[in-house]
């Protein structure tokens, strides 16, 4: 029968659903060829891309590279240091002449810091084509300390590192506080004190950091060595007449605190009374004579 006659017989509607699932089928076939040719395409993008990234890299290290000279050398201090820039320039062994790829960062720093023992940090980076950057940090004195040879006293400045990098008349800064009592075995340029005064180097300089007033008015730090059992410290001021005795540290709140006690010890005229100010308890403790 027609099915224009019999609409709703059973054989049309059956056949109305095969032809829809087939429609169907026909729509998912041809989507999933649509994304493979997508995925095709983006991989063979990914692969011509790496191929010319290969092409040019090897190009460049197996061709250009040997062949550039570098033509600008930048030095930048990171702070006022008393150097020429000439002098860093002929430390470092660069020149124009020098190809670009034979530059080893590492050792231009080391000859640099050789060369200076009161330059702290050198960083060297080479920036394409042809520029190498030279970045420089000075050391910092954080005290001045004394040698003694046995004929004469040598001053010699160091770092919160304990690295002596100003010695003899070199040394710029002799309003610093003193730091005597140590034992140093032998003085020179880019020495290292014994590392176990580095702590009251690195407090020193929190104090100068935080407080530059009483760091100011610091003129002596005496170690008074306890039999190799540690040490005590002794802070001695410019505008008081009583020292504070501390620990093997310089709490800057315990100093803090001393002072505040000293000025009124000095404003009431009875700093004549007492021997010193012992804080090594964590609380003040003064001593008569």
């Amino acid at each position: 029968m027609d099915n224009i006659l019999y609409p709703n017989h059973r054989y049309t509607r059956q056949g109305q659903g095969r032809h829809r699932k087939s429609v169907k089928k026909f729509a998912g076939v041809l989507e999933e060829s649509r994304g493979k040719k997508i995925i095709n395409g983006v991989l063979a993008t990914g692969i011509v891309l790496m191929i010319c990234y290969l092409c040019v890299f090897f190009t460049y290290h197996a061709v250009l590279k040997p062949l550039i000279n570098i033509n600008n050398i930048e030095i930048h201090f990171q702070e006022k240091l008393d150097i020429d820039q000439q002098d860093i320039l002929l430390a470092s062994g660069l020149n124009r002449s020098l190809r670009y790829a034979d530059v080893d960062e590492e050792a231009v720093a080391e000859s640099i810091m050789k060369a200076f023992p009161y330059i702290k940090e050198v960083r060297v980076s080479k920036i394409f084509p042809a520029t190498v950057s030279i970045f420089i940090w000075g050391r910092k004195p954080v005290c001045v300390s004394l040698f003694d040879t046995g004929n004469l006293s040598v001053p010699f400045a160091v770092d919160t590192e304990g690295r002596v990098f100003e010695l003899g008349t070199a040394v710029k800064e002799f309003d610093l506080p003193i730091l005597s009592g140590i034992t140093v075995s032998a003085l020179e340029l880019n020495a290292q004190i014994p590392v176990s005064y580095v702590p009251v180097l690195e407090d020193l300089m929190i104090l100068k950091e935080k407080n530059t007033n009483i760091y100011g008015r610091i003129s002596e730090i005496l170690v008074d060595e306890k039999n190799g059992k540690g040490y005590d410290l002794y802070v001695y001021f410019r505008t008081y007449d009583v020292p504070i005795q501390m620990g093997s540290r310089l709490e800057l709140s315990e100093i803090e605190a001393a002072v505040q006690i000293l000025d009124l010890l000095q404003s009431t005229g009875l700093s004549g009374f007492y021997e010193k100010l012992d804080f090594r308890s964590g609380k003040p403790i003064l001593k008569k004579k």
